[in-house]
C-alpha cells in the first residue's frame, strides 16, 4: 500500500526528484528537473498522520531582518511575529528570500529559529547560499524542521541566477539553492529556492529569461 503525500509548493520553492526512499542513506543526485508537486512515499503502521504529511512553502522576508536596503528602521522585521506566522503554516520546510548576513542579522535568524523551536516543539535549522557575505547582499535560504527532515546535501544552481557569465553570485545576484531532505515519512526530495532579478530594464529581463531556460 502506498500513500500520496501532497506538498504545498508556493512561489519560488520547487520540489524535485521525489520518489521511493533509497535502500541506503546515500546522497541523491543533484536535481535535473524542477517541477513536481506530488510525492509517493510508503506508509507504515507506525507513521502518524503528522509525520506522513509534508507541507512546503516559501516566503520573501524583505531584507531580513532590517526590512530595508538602507538598514534598520521603521520596517525592521518583527521576529516574534514572523515566527508565529511560520508556525501557523505547519510547514516542514520553508524557502526564504532576501536574507542579509552579518553578526546582527545572524543573531536575528538564531532568535527566529529559537522561537520556532518553542512554538512548534521542533528543531529548526537554516542553510543559506554560499555567496560572499558582502555588505547589503541578499541571500536565499531554506528553513526546515530537523526533527521532521534530515538534510542530505546542498547544491548551488548558478544557472538560476541568469547571469551572463554563469556565476550565480556575480553582480549581487542570487543562485538557486538546492537542498536534499529526507522526510520522516521516508522519501527523499530536492527543494530548490530561487529569487530572480526583479529589475525592469533589459538586462533584468534577459537574466530572467536565462533563468527560466534553466527550468526546462
Amino acid at each position: 500500500m502506498r500513500r500520496i503525500v501532497h506538498v504545498l509548493v508556493l512561489g519560488a520553492t520547487f520540489l524535485t526528484g521525489c520518489g521511493e526512499p533509497e535502500a541506503s542513506p546515500t546522497t541523491p543526485a543533484a536535481p535535473t528537473a524542477l517541477a513536481r508537486t506530488e510525492a509517493v512515499a510508503p506508509t507504515s503502521d507506525e507513521a502518524s498522520d503528522e509525520t506522513a504529511e509534508v507541507r512546503i512553502g516559501t516566503l520573501n522576508v524583505r531584507w531580513f531582518p532590517d526590512g530595508d536596503a538602507r538598514g534598520p528602521g521603521e520596517h525592521t522585521t518583527d521576529v516574534d511575529m514572523l515566527a508565529s506566522a511560520i508556525a501557523d503554516l505547519h510547514v516542514s520546510a520553508l524557502g526564504l528570500q532576501e536574507i542579509l548576513v552579518g553578526d546582527r542579522q545572524t543573531a536575528a535568524l538564531d532568535r527566529l529559529r529559537a522561537r520556532l523551536d518553542a512554538l512548534t516543539h521542533g528543531r529548526w535549522e537554516v542553510v543559506l547560499d554560499d555567496c560572499p557575505d558582502d555588505d547589503g547582499r541578499q541571500h536565499v535560504g531554506l528553513l526546515y524542521d530537523a526533527s521532521r527532515a534530515e538534510r542530505l546535501a546542498v547544491h548551488r544552481v548558478d544557472a538560476l541566477a541568469g547571469n551572463e557569465r554563469g556565476d550565480g553570485c556575480a553582480g549581487y545576484m542570487r543562485p538557486g539553492l538546492a537542498v536534499a531532505l529526507r522526510f520522516a515519512s521516508g522519501f527523499d526530495a530536492w527543494l530548490v529556492v530561487v529569487h530572480l532579478d526583479s529589475g525592469r530594464d533589459d538586462r533584468a529581463f534577459e537574466r530572467r529569461a536565462r533563468a527560466y531556460e534553466a527550468f526546462e
